[in-house]
Order: C-alpha cells, then sequence, then structure tokens
C-alpha cells in the first residue's frame, strides 16, 4: 500500500528549506543551483547511498558538460555605440554604480574603440563594455575602414548586445547613423550568423524641456517633462523601425552626478571610499537598465547552456531514474529494514524530476500526485502484492526471495520515474 506519512513528511520538510529557486522559467544555473541544494538539504537517506546517488547523478556525460559551461561563464560583454557627448562613458559609470572609467565634458572620452572590464573587489568580471568611438567619428573615416575596423572589434569580443546611446536632446539627422549601425548589424549576421540585440538608451533626459528641473524625484512629477521623455523614446522607435532595426527596449536615463573630489583622485578609489565624496546622484533609470541588460543579455554560454539542457533534459531524467533504480534493486537485497529508504528513495527520484522541470511542489499536490500515480495505474498494485509474496517468501528461500525484491523494487522505481517525467514534462 502507498504510505503517506513518509512521503508527506519528506515533500514538505525538503520545500521547507532555504535556498532552493523555483519556477518554470528557471535557467539551468537555477537548475543546477536547485540539483546542488537538494542534495545538500536531505537528511533522510543515509549519507552513503546519498553519496552514491550524487556520485552517478554528477558523473552523466550530459550533465558534466552543461555544469563545465555554468562554471566557466563570463561576465555580460556589450557594445556601446553613439556621439560623442552623448555620455557613453558616463553611463558606465553609472551602470557599475561608480566612478570606474574617466569622463570628459569636452572632448570625445573614446577615441578608439576600447575594452572595459568591471570588476568586484575581489577582482571578479561583473561587466564588460567594448566603448567605440562616437558614430560621427566613424562615420568620417572612409567607410570600409570604419565598418571593417569596428566589425573586427566587436567580434573579437562576441558580445551579448549593443547599446545605442543617443542624447534625448539631440536633434540631428540620424538617418546616417542608423544606416550605418544596420550595417555593422548585417555584418555582424554574416560572421556569426546571430543578429544582435540592440537596447536603446535615450540619455540626458534631464536636459529636456523644463531643463531647470534635474531631480528625477521631481521631474518624474512634472507631466511636461515626462511627456517630452515619452515624445522622444517614440520618435527614437520610429526611426529605428524605419531602418528595419529590431530593439529589444528604448529606455530614458539621466547621469547626472556631481562629487567633491576631483575625478583623477576618484578613479583610484575604491567604490565604498568613493561614496563619501558623492555630492548630488541625480540618476534615473540606471537600476532599470541595469535589471533590462541582465534580462535581456543572456550571454552566448548561457544560450547555448539552456538549449543544450531542453533537449538532453528527458534523456537525463531517464538517466536519473536507472540511477534510482539501480540503487533500490540492490538495497532490496538488504534485510526488510530497507522499505523505509525505498520508500524515501521513490520520493527524492519525484523531486529530482521536479527540479529538472524549474517546478515546485506543495506538501499537498506531492501526495496527491504520488497516490494518483498508484491509483491511475494498476501495475503499482502489482508490485505491492509481488513485495508481499517476496517477504513471505524471503523468510524460507531469502536468495530467491530478495531477488524478486531487487527486480521489483527496481520496476517501480522506474515506472514511478516514467510517471513522474510525463506529468512533469509532458
Amino acid at each position: 500500500m502507498y504510505r503517506t506519512n513518509i512521503q508527506g513528511f519528506l515533500f514538505n520538510w525538503i520545500y521547507s528549506q532555504k535556498g532552493i529557486v523555483v519556477g518554470n522559467s528557471c535557467s539551468f544555473e537555477d537548475i543546477y543551483k536547485n540539483m546542488t541544494n537538494l542534495f545538500y538539504s536531505v537528511d533522510f537517506l543515509p549519507q552513503e547511498i546519498l553519496e552514491e546517488i550524487k556520485r552517478k547523478v554528477f558523473n552523466i556525460p550530459e550533465l558534466k558538460t552543461l555544469i563545465q559551461k555554468v562554471k566557466n561563464k563570463r561576465a555580460p560583454r556589450f557594445v556601446l555605440i553613439g556621439d560623442s557627448g552623448a555620455g557613453k562613458s558616463t553611463l558606465i559609470n553609472a551602470i557599475a554604480g561608480y566612478y570606474a572609467v574617466q569622463e570628459s565634458d569636452v572632448h570625445a572620452s573614446t577615441k578608439n574603440a576600447e575594452h572595459i572590464h568591471i570588476k568586484d573587489e575581489d577582482g571578479k568580471t561583473l561587466w564588460e563594455f567594448l566603448d567605440t568611438r562616437g558614430v560621427s567619428e566613424q562615420s568620417k573615416t572612409p567607410v570600409t575602414k570604419a565598418e571593417d575596423q569596428l566589425i573586427n572589434d566587436i567580434n573579437t569580443m562576441s558580445p551579448d548586445a549593443i547599446v545605442y546611446v543617443r542624447k534625448a536632446d539631440d536633434r540631428t539627422n540620424i538617418d546616417s547613423k542608423l544606416a550605418f549601425l544596420k550595417n555593422i548589424t548585417e555584418k555582424m549576421y554574416e560572421t556569426k550568423k546571430v543578429l544582435p540585440s540592440i537596447i536603446v538608451v535615450s540619455s540626458q533626459c534631464d536636459k529636456l524641456t523644463p531643463s531647470s528641473i534635474c531631480d528625477p524625484k521631481i521631474y518624474t512629477k512634472n507631466k511636461r517633462k515626462m511627456a517630452n521623455i515619452k515624445e522622444r523614446e517614440n520618435q527614437l522607435e520610429k526611426l529605428f523601425r524605419e531602418h528595419s532595426l529590431n530593439v529589444k527596449t528604448i529606455l530614458s536615463t539621466s547621469v547626472l552626478v556631481e562629487w567633491s573630489l576631483k575625478s583623477e583622485k576618484l578613479i583610484g578609489l575604491s567604490k565604498k571610499e568613493q561614496m563619501q565624496y558623492l555630492k548630488i546622484d541625480y540618476r534615473y533609470n540606471i537600476d532599470l537598465l541595469r535589471e533590462m541588460i541582465m534580462d535581456s543579455l543572456q550571454s552566448e554560454s548561457s544560450k547555448i547552456s539552456f538549449s543544450m539542457f531542453l533537449r538532453v533534459r528527458e534523456s537525463l531524467a531517464e538517466k536519473i531514474t536507472e540511477i534510482f533504480a539501480d540503487v533500490s534493486s540492490h538495497l532490496a537485497l538488504s534485510p526488510m529494514s530497507a522499505a523505509d529508504i525505498l520508500s524515501s528513495l521513490r520520493v527524492l527520484l519525484v523531486m529530482f524530476i521536479a527540479v529538472l522541470s524549474g517546478q515546485k511542489l506543495s506538501r499537498e499536490s506531492a501526495d496527491e500526485k504520488i497516490a494518483l500515480f498508484y491509483e491511475e495505474d494498476l501495475r503499482f498494485s502489482f508490485f505491492d502484492m509481488v513485495q508481499e509474496i517476496s517477504s513471505s517468501f524471503t523468510t524460507t528461500f531469502f536468495a530467491k526471495g530478495s531477488v524478486v525484491s531487487a527486480k521489483t523494487a527496481a520496476e517501480e522505481m522506474k515506472l514511478i520515474g516514467s510517471k513522474s517525467r510525463e506529468f512533469f514534462n509532458g
């Protein structure tokens, strides 16, 4: 018979633990984290059995390949393109959250394409930028030379997206610049066979009328200013559409920050040390831009990893089921006290397949689903009957009875796995 006390307790206990990421749209990184957390959180199985399962699961070749990609995951990479004076370098500092790169109000901050790595205090790279020369400067160079130079820099970097920066109050003709951008994206496609994502930033929106209002806490309540900001976004959307440039998002930002210390001294300080010299912070929509970038910029390795995972998920679930069945078979050869462990293993298998699907089960739904497996498939009743007979048979003929129990335990585990895969993965 199906015993709800053990299964119900274990399902409830597992999901009461912290650190398990859930959701139908989990990335493979989330799923890998869930798998790891599940193994570390389990305390209802003997340690040697748990270690055996963990060792076998993480030695599945397809899973090892995916995990290696997660461990080698790089920081998000993107290219900044825009006219000189659009505030590309300032935008980098705003995204980084501190004065990371030198800025200039007088001349072009970037004379040539420059690779910029934003790192944390431990030296780990958090962001990678390719800060290009202004589009105006590029267009003054012979077209072929300018494009080839920029495309070579971009392809070498292999960015996740292009961030096009345009001053909100810039009314100069943009057609030639968007045509230039389109040529770049098309040539990138010829090389990489992937069209880059484009995020458009309408920078320095605080300069739009009424320009005297610079504090976003104030101008976000000013209907006239916000209407002008929205109008500019709509204009940019129309222009990009006319040039057949697909845009992920268009976002207005302002990055007005003033320090009480000269920039050349700031740049040598840590982020924490810099904050004590922060005089004015009128940044607007930078947190939202950062979130949009992280949402939009799935790094190339992450895309490949998740795509690979979706292709092999069913195979992984089957191989994991085989591992559990093999462990069950060996346990069934042991004395009858293994019955509770076998029951716990069945619960863990269902939980594992749920994790592979990025899903969460409540205690009630888990109990109902497992009970339903037994109710809807007569083979489970047959397994129960065989187990009872083999248990009696073992009293007189231990070896033969144990063999029957082992085979039955393995087949029952395989059926649990099959039912779980059908339920969670369709």
